[in-house]
């Protein structure tokens, strides 16, 4: 039985203010299904309207997660009276043999969980969204968000605070910008420095082939972190999709050898209204003394700058990966508390296998010690 999305209005009164946006007054706003790839130019209008849009919310990324690994996209959207809209949440789902759904707010994406005009929008969503999971054969739901909700949403969610992500503001000016104090500043620059004596050069990615010849190195950066490598065929997607609109870009440092570049490092940035996401990154292990990460953070931020973005997100860390912690912090970051809402609540918390566990320490060790070729094909079995 479909889901009636009557039952979802919101029961506050609303009225237009001079920006065009809904406030209290007269009129009312609903939950309603929006498909965000059908709906691309209202869907995407309405992100070019939010400072806290983030590319994760794009019907393009939908697109990439849809086609990389099989989910079946749909959203929720809040409209006012008039049928403008006040919120958007895109939902990702799968469905096992006993046709219960496990709906995401978004696999395989640090955050993406409901974007509203004000806090009556996003609660409207994420009660939707329950009544959504729950409507049909029991399944599961998970909705990834920044800060916990304050007057939050159905009882029904258990709330669990997760990894943080590294996060630093940009100036409006690149003169501006500056990596903490004089002394970690001059750390940093002595570190390009470095990296441009020994020959290294930061390029920008500009065919598919450049993404495949980076994948190797994401292979060996993975397998030092005990991660499973997401498969070649996503990073093709995500190519095919998002680099022309310039949503995605690659940052290549490479070296010459026998009269050839070659590359020793790059790393995926994500870009979207205001905030540059770092996404992934590839190395060679024995390029690191080499300083080419430097490198490309120092140009990354650079770039940023000048294109007139606001923020730039290193990533999540776990508790941990004390050292990675350390990188991010001194280009400036602090970190960030996510969290995770999860139905059903039971048990749902003490079954999360956290990265500081035993189990996975061990299993870390096991996974480092295996051939390249072994740790890709664990990733393509897993990520399908």
């Amino acid at each position: 039985m479909p889901f009636d999305f009557r039952t979802s209005d919101v029961n506050r009164a609303t009225r237009r203010g001079p920006d065009g946006h809904a406030s209290e007054g007269s009129g009312g706003l609903r939950v309603v299904p929006l498909d965000p790839i059908d709906a691309h130019d209202r869907w995407d209008g309405f992100l070019r309207s939010h400072t806290d849009a983030l590319i994760y919310h794009h019907p393009l990324w939908l697109r990439v997660l849809e086609r990389s690994f099989g989910y079946e996209v749909e959203g929720l959207a809040v409209e006012d009276s008039a049928g403008r809209l006040e919120g958007v949440l895109p939902l990702a789902t799968r469905r096992d043999r006993r046709g219960r759904e496990s709906l995401s707010s978004l696999p395989h994406t640090p955050i993406a969980g409901p974007l509203g005009r004000d806090q009556h929008a996003v609660i409207a969503l994420m009660n939707a969204a329950v009544n959504r999971v729950t409507s049909g054969p029991k399944g599961h739901l998970l909705i990834k968000v920044e800060a916990p909700l304050t007057n939050g949403p159905s009882e029904k969610l258990l709330v669990v605070r997760w990894d943080a992500t590294y996060s630093r503001e940009l100036p409006r000016r690149l003169e501006d910008l500056r990596f903490g104090d004089s002394r970690n500043h001059g750390t940093i620059a002595r570190g390009v420095r470095k990296a441009e004596r020994e020959g290294l050069e930061v390029r920008r990615a500009t065919t598919i082939e450049d993404v495949r010849r980076w994948y190797p190195l994401y292979l060996e950066a993975m397998r030092a972190h005990a991660v499973p490598p997401r498969p070649l065929r996503f990073f093709e997607i995500a190519w095919e999709m998002l680099a022309e609109p310039g949503l995605m870009r690659l940052l290549l440092a490479e070296k010459t050898e026998r009269r050839q570049r070659v590359p020793v490092a790059g790393s995926i940035f994500f870009t979207f209204g205001c905030t540059v996401f770092f996404a992934f990154n590839g190395r060679s292990e024995s390029a690191l003394p080499l300083r080419p990460n430097d490198a490309i953070h120092w140009q990354a931020l650079a770039d940023a700058c000048r294109a007139g973005f606001r923020r730039f997100d290193f990533g999540e860390v776990s508790q941990s990966q004390h050292g990675l912690a350390s990188y991010k912090k001194k280009w400036g970051a602090k970190p960030i508390p996510l969290h995770r809402y999860y139905y059903p609540k039971i048990g749902l918390g003490g079954r999360i296998l956290r990265s500081e566990s035993p189990a996975h320490k061990i299993a870390a060790r096991v996974w480092q010690r295996l051939p390249l070729v072994v740790t890709e094909s664990v990733g393509k079995a897993l990520y399908r």
